[in-house]
C-alpha cells in the first residue's frame, strides 16, 4: 500500500508540474497579447485623431475648370460684289397692272 501511495503521490507530483508549466506558458501567451493589443489601440486612437482632423479642416478650394473651346466653323468670305456706276445701272419700270396688256 505505500507503493501504490509513492506511485500515486508521483502521478500528482507530475501531473501538477505540467500544470504549472501549462499555466507559465499560457500566462506569456496572455502578456504578448496583450502588449499587442496595446500596440493595436495607440495605433487605432493614432487613425482616429487624423480622421478627427481631416474632418474639422474645411475642405480645400476645388480648382477652376477651364471649359473646353468650343470649335467654330471656318469663316467664309462674302464673295465682292461690285456695284455698277449709277449711270449704267437697269431702270426698272413701275408698270401699273392694268398696263401689262399694251
Amino acid at each position: 500500500m505505500l507503493k501504490d501511495f509513492q506511485a500515486f503521490q508521483q502521478q500528482i507530483t507530475a501531473q501538477t508540474q505540467a500544470a504549472t508549466q501549462l499555466l507559465g506558458s499560457q500566462q506569456a501567451e496572455i502578456k504578448r497579447l496583450s502588449e499587442q493589443i496595446t500596440v493595436l489601440a495607440t495605433k487605432l486612437d493614432a487613425v482616429q485623431r487624423s480622421v478627427a482632423a481631416v474632418q474639422v479642416a474645411p475642405p480645400p478650394a476645388p480648382m477652376p475648370i477651364k471649359p473646353a473651346p468650343i470649335p467654330m466653323p471656318p469663316v467664309r468670305k462674302k464673295p465682292v460684289v461690285q456695284k455698277r456706276p449709277r449711270n449704267l445701272q437697269l431702270k426698272r419700270r413701275h408698270l401699273h397692272p392694268l398696263q401689262l396688256g399694251r
